[in-house]
């Protein structure tokens, strides 16, 4: 689950002038992409603090990780999210997308389950049909909230280096 800021420069936009991009123009990006990615991790890391999910252990808050940009080609990209391999994953995605379904929670190492009911009141059962974990997006709505910020900041520095506005 992992959200990736990408910029490929468009010929259609900025016609001939982007063939012989330059260097610094190349650097600016890839400083620019790593300032939004940052921006994108606090944003994420705000919402895994209470925003949108409460931090009890802070195991998810500390997974999400941030890749430095680089360039594939003509492509500047970098990541922002938790890896496939991380344990906090399934966690996290079953927050992200919300729960697929019902589901059945059994005793393990004892014969019923304790909990506090909605009243406050304990209860005691050997079985819970559960229904799905609600849909608490975190990464996905960092992402639509920045978008318009990082295109309009993206544009700019672009229009800076091959002098003005996009043709």
């Amino acid at each position: 689950m992992i959200a990736s800021l990408r910029f490929t420069p468009s010929l259609e936009q900025y016609g001939e002038r982007l063939r012989e991009r330059p260097a610094a123009l190349d650097a600016a990006i890839e400083t620019k992409i790593n300032s939004l990615a940052a921006r994108l991790l606090a944003s994420i890391q705000v919402k895994l603090s209470g925003e949108v999910l409460y931090q009890r252990t802070g195991v998810l808050l500390r997974s999400v990780e941030m890749q430095a940009a680089a360039w594939a080609g003509a492509v500047c990209g970098a990541t922002v999210g938790i890896p496939d391999g991380s344990p906090s994953w399934t966690y996290a995605i079953v927050h992200e997308m919300g729960g697929l379904g019902y589901y059945d929670i059994e005793p393990v190492n004892a014969r019923v389950l304790a909990f506090a009911g909605a009243g406050g009141e304990m209860v005691f059962t050997a079985h819970v049909h559960h229904p799905p974990a609600l849909k608490r997006s975190f990464e996905a709505t960092s992402v639509e909230e920045l978008r318009p910020i990082f295109d309009a900041e993206i544009a700019e520095l672009f229009d800076s280096f091959l002098g003005g506005e996009a043709a």
